[in-house]
Protein backbone atom coordinates (compact mmCIF):
# COMPACT_ATOMS: atom_id res chain seq x y z
CA UNK A 1 0.00 0.00 0.00
CA UNK A 2 1.43 3.62 -1.01
CA UNK A 3 2.90 5.71 2.24
CA UNK A 4 1.04 8.65 0.25
CA UNK A 5 -1.51 9.62 -2.24
CA UNK A 6 -2.50 12.40 -4.91
CA UNK A 7 -2.87 15.34 -2.45
CA UNK A 8 0.71 14.89 -1.64
CA UNK A 9 1.68 15.39 -5.45
CA UNK A 10 -0.80 18.39 -5.72
CA UNK A 11 1.31 20.04 -2.39
CA UNK A 12 4.70 19.71 -4.40
CA UNK A 13 3.17 20.41 -7.69
CA UNK A 14 -0.70 21.97 -8.24
CA UNK A 15 -0.38 22.10 -12.32
CA UNK A 16 0.43 18.66 -12.43
CA UNK A 17 -3.26 17.25 -12.44
CA UNK A 18 -3.88 20.22 -14.87
CA UNK A 19 -1.22 19.85 -17.41
CA UNK A 20 0.17 16.49 -17.00
CA UNK A 21 -3.57 14.51 -16.64
CA UNK A 22 -2.76 12.66 -19.26
CA UNK A 23 -0.07 10.49 -17.91
CA UNK A 24 -2.69 9.68 -14.86
CA UNK A 25 -5.61 7.89 -14.70
CA UNK A 26 -8.96 9.44 -14.89
CA UNK A 27 -11.27 7.92 -12.37
CA UNK A 28 -14.29 10.06 -13.67
CA UNK A 29 -14.92 13.08 -15.30
CA UNK A 30 -18.18 14.84 -15.77
CA UNK A 31 -20.14 17.99 -17.04
CA UNK A 32 -22.46 18.61 -14.70
CA UNK A 33 -20.37 19.37 -11.42
CA UNK A 34 -22.15 21.89 -8.78
CA UNK A 35 -19.74 23.69 -5.85
CA UNK A 36 -21.48 25.59 -2.74
CA UNK A 37 -19.05 26.54 -0.55
CA UNK A 38 -16.57 23.09 -0.06
CA UNK A 39 -19.60 21.10 -1.47
CA UNK A 40 -19.54 19.25 -5.13
CA UNK A 41 -21.69 17.16 -6.37
CA UNK A 42 -22.53 15.52 -9.55
CA UNK A 43 -25.81 13.72 -10.24
CA UNK A 44 -24.18 11.55 -12.34
CA UNK A 45 -21.86 10.18 -10.82
CA UNK A 46 -21.06 7.46 -8.35
CA UNK A 47 -18.09 7.97 -5.95
CA UNK A 48 -18.69 5.14 -3.96
CA UNK A 49 -18.45 2.30 -6.53
CA UNK A 50 -15.18 4.50 -7.62
CA UNK A 51 -14.07 4.53 -3.65
CA UNK A 52 -13.44 8.44 -4.20
CA UNK A 53 -12.67 9.68 -0.93
CA UNK A 54 -9.77 11.68 1.15
CA UNK A 55 -6.65 11.99 -1.13
CA UNK A 56 -7.82 12.26 -3.79
CA UNK A 57 -7.70 14.91 -6.29
CA UNK A 58 -10.45 16.41 -7.89
CA UNK A 59 -10.08 19.33 -11.21
CA UNK A 60 -12.81 21.26 -11.44
CA UNK A 61 -13.05 24.07 -13.97
CA UNK A 62 -9.70 24.33 -14.40
CA UNK A 63 -9.13 24.19 -10.84
CA UNK A 64 -7.39 21.29 -8.90
CA UNK A 65 -8.98 20.69 -5.44
CA UNK A 66 -8.37 18.60 -2.70
CA UNK A 67 -11.16 16.02 -2.06
CA UNK A 68 -11.20 15.97 1.56
CA UNK A 69 -13.57 13.78 2.37
CA UNK A 70 -16.96 11.49 0.54
CA UNK A 71 -19.87 12.46 1.60
CA UNK A 72 -22.15 10.68 -0.81
CA UNK A 73 -22.14 8.91 -4.00
CA UNK A 74 -22.84 11.89 -5.89
CA UNK A 75 -21.10 14.58 -3.19
CA UNK A 76 -17.87 15.27 -1.55
CA UNK A 77 -16.07 17.58 0.46
CA UNK A 78 -13.29 19.66 -1.36
CA UNK A 79 -11.01 22.70 -0.77
CA UNK A 80 -8.58 24.61 -2.98
CA UNK A 81 -4.77 23.72 -2.02
CA UNK A 82 -3.93 24.10 1.79
CA UNK A 83 -0.16 24.32 3.21
CA UNK A 84 -1.40 21.76 5.56
CA UNK A 85 -4.40 19.26 6.49
CA UNK A 86 -4.85 21.71 10.08
CA UNK A 87 -5.50 24.40 7.86
CA UNK A 88 -9.01 26.06 7.14
CA UNK A 89 -11.17 24.36 4.42
CA UNK A 90 -10.73 26.81 0.72
CA UNK A 91 -13.95 27.08 -1.07
CA UNK A 92 -13.22 26.81 -4.69
CA UNK A 93 -15.77 29.58 -5.63
CA UNK A 94 -19.80 28.61 -6.36
CA UNK A 95 -20.95 27.17 -9.95
CA UNK A 96 -23.17 25.30 -11.52
CA UNK A 97 -22.69 23.22 -15.02
CA UNK A 98 -18.80 22.43 -14.20
CA UNK A 99 -16.48 20.78 -15.96
CA UNK A 100 -14.58 18.09 -13.80
CA UNK A 101 -12.10 15.29 -13.65
CA UNK A 102 -10.55 12.96 -11.21
CA UNK A 103 -6.77 12.49 -12.69
CA UNK A 104 -4.90 9.79 -10.66
CA UNK A 105 -1.70 9.44 -10.11
CA UNK A 106 -1.63 6.02 -7.93
CA UNK A 107 0.14 3.97 -10.42
CA UNK A 108 3.15 6.45 -10.85
CA UNK A 109 3.33 6.69 -6.78
CA UNK A 110 3.42 3.14 -6.67
CA UNK A 111 6.16 3.12 -9.05
CA UNK A 112 8.21 5.45 -7.37
CA UNK A 113 7.76 4.16 -3.67
CA UNK A 114 8.68 0.41 -5.22
CA UNK A 115 12.17 2.20 -6.31
CA UNK A 116 12.44 4.05 -3.31
CA UNK A 117 12.18 1.06 -1.16
CA UNK A 118 14.12 -1.18 -2.83
CA UNK A 119 17.04 1.34 -3.03
CA UNK A 120 16.56 1.84 1.26
CA UNK A 121 16.62 -1.93 1.34
CA UNK A 122 13.04 -1.92 2.45
CA UNK A 123 11.50 -5.61 1.37
CA UNK A 124 8.60 -7.22 3.24
CA UNK A 125 9.21 -10.66 1.58
CA UNK A 126 13.26 -10.47 2.45
CA UNK A 127 13.91 -14.32 3.46
CA UNK A 128 16.33 -13.32 6.65
CA UNK A 129 15.16 -9.57 7.07
CA UNK A 130 12.30 -8.14 5.59
CA UNK A 131 11.11 -4.60 6.63
CA UNK A 132 7.82 -2.62 5.59
CA UNK A 133 7.03 1.14 5.80
CA UNK A 134 6.50 0.56 9.58
CA UNK A 135 10.41 0.03 10.37
CA UNK A 136 10.61 3.76 8.92
CA UNK A 137 11.34 5.58 12.14
CA UNK A 138 11.67 9.43 9.88
CA UNK A 139 8.46 8.85 7.53
CA UNK A 140 8.15 12.69 6.29
CA UNK A 141 11.51 12.98 4.38
CA UNK A 142 10.85 9.46 2.90
CA UNK A 143 7.32 10.38 2.26
CA UNK A 144 8.26 13.95 0.47
CA UNK A 145 10.99 12.00 -1.49
CA UNK A 146 8.36 9.62 -3.20
CA UNK A 147 6.88 12.46 -4.01
CA UNK A 148 8.86 14.67 -5.46
CA UNK A 149 10.04 10.92 -7.62
CA UNK A 150 6.00 10.73 -8.68
CA UNK A 151 5.93 14.05 -10.08
CA UNK A 152 9.46 13.83 -11.61
CA UNK A 153 8.26 10.49 -13.52
CA UNK A 154 4.32 11.95 -14.10
CA UNK A 155 5.89 14.89 -15.91
CA UNK A 156 8.57 12.92 -17.79
CA UNK A 157 5.77 10.95 -19.46
CA UNK A 158 3.55 13.57 -20.01
CA UNK A 159 6.57 15.12 -21.78
CA UNK A 160 6.79 11.95 -23.85
CA UNK A 161 3.08 12.23 -24.62
CA UNK A 162 3.81 15.82 -25.95
CA UNK A 163 7.30 15.84 -27.63
CA UNK A 164 6.16 19.28 -29.06
CA UNK A 165 5.58 21.32 -25.58
CA UNK A 166 8.64 22.65 -23.94
CA UNK A 167 6.93 23.26 -21.12
CA UNK A 168 6.28 20.22 -20.29
CA UNK A 169 9.69 19.40 -21.17
CA UNK A 170 10.72 22.28 -18.80
CA UNK A 171 9.61 21.13 -16.03
CA UNK A 172 10.37 17.19 -16.53
CA UNK A 173 14.13 18.74 -16.52
CA UNK A 174 13.03 20.92 -13.07
CA UNK A 175 11.87 17.86 -11.45
CA UNK A 176 14.83 15.68 -12.57
CA UNK A 177 16.92 18.07 -10.63
CA UNK A 178 15.12 18.51 -8.17
CA UNK A 179 14.54 14.54 -7.41
CA UNK A 180 18.43 14.64 -7.18
CA UNK A 181 18.65 16.90 -4.99
CA UNK A 182 16.57 15.15 -2.87
CA UNK A 183 17.83 11.58 -3.21
CA UNK A 184 21.03 12.78 -2.38
CA UNK A 185 19.53 14.18 0.84
CA UNK A 186 17.72 11.54 2.02
CA UNK A 187 18.79 9.94 5.00
CA UNK A 188 16.52 7.05 5.97
CA UNK A 189 16.52 6.07 9.86
CA UNK A 190 15.07 2.49 10.21
CA UNK A 191 14.32 0.39 12.60
CA UNK A 192 15.11 -3.49 12.29
CA UNK A 193 14.49 -5.08 14.98
CA UNK A 194 10.98 -3.21 15.79
CA UNK A 195 12.13 -1.66 19.29
CA UNK A 196 11.46 1.36 18.25
CA UNK A 197 15.15 2.21 18.09
CA UNK A 198 17.20 3.56 15.36
CA UNK A 199 19.42 0.61 13.94
CA UNK A 200 20.77 1.96 11.12
CA UNK A 201 20.51 5.38 9.07
CA UNK A 202 20.40 4.68 4.77
CA UNK A 203 21.18 6.51 2.07
CA UNK A 204 20.01 5.64 -1.76
CA UNK A 205 23.07 5.99 -2.78
CA UNK A 206 25.07 5.02 0.17
CA UNK A 207 24.01 2.62 2.66
CA UNK A 208 25.24 2.99 6.79
CA UNK A 209 24.83 0.50 9.37
CA UNK A 210 25.64 1.80 12.35
CA UNK A 211 23.91 -1.18 15.02
CA UNK A 212 23.25 -4.77 13.28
Amino acid sequence: MAIINDRDLLLIEPSLYVDAAGAGTVLTDGTDGAVLGTSFSSAGSNFVSLDIDAGHVIVIDGEACEVIERVSMTALDVSAPRASLDDPLIAPGDGTGLVFSLPSFGRIIDQAQAWTFGALGIDPDHPTRPLDESAIINPDPVKRFIALRAVRLAFAAAAALDPTSESLAERSSLYHRRCSEAMHNLNAMLDLNGDGVVDTARRIDVVNLSRV
